[in-house]
């Protein structure tokens, strides 16, 4: 009767435990960041980008976005200036972890349909729009 009772108690532990890895190690829906966001506002190498800026700039045929593909790649493009940076994607806990061809780190996080990108020092961080 002990042996079975010892039995019990290490399957509930050993469920219960499996149980909490699997919660723990959950990462968020990338499905929900696929496609193509325009930025909004947004602070970039110490300039601040407010969203009436950002009009200004549209009205003028500036945009800036930021495309996530299903094959784990992004860009951010900015053609007006001819610019762009590209990289891959992977996805975390709370959001996309993005590195770009020269290893630069960024995360990308979802709330309330909003993107933001963000490096790890804090000092860029965009928001998009779909």
């Amino acid at each position: 009767m002990k042996k079975r009772i010892a039995l019990v108690a290490v399957l509930a532990f050993v469920l219960t435990m499996c149980v909490a890895f699997v919660g723990c190690s959950k990462k968020v829906d990338a499905s929900q960041f696929l496609g193509t966001w325009t930025m909004t506002e947004g602070t970039v190498e110490g300039t601040e980008f407010t969203a009436a800026d950002m009009e200004l700039l549209k009205a003028d045929g500036v945009t800036a976005t930021i495309t996530f593909d299903q094959n784990a790649t992004f860009e951010l493009a900015m053609p007006a200036a001819d610019f762009s940076v590209s990289g891959t994607w992977t996805t975390g806990k709370t959001g996309l972890d993005m590195k770009d061809a020269i290893e630069t780190s960024y995360t990308a996080t979802l709330e309330d349909s909003v993107l933001t990108v963000s490096d790890a020092s804090g000092e860029n961080n965009i928001k998009f729009v779909q």
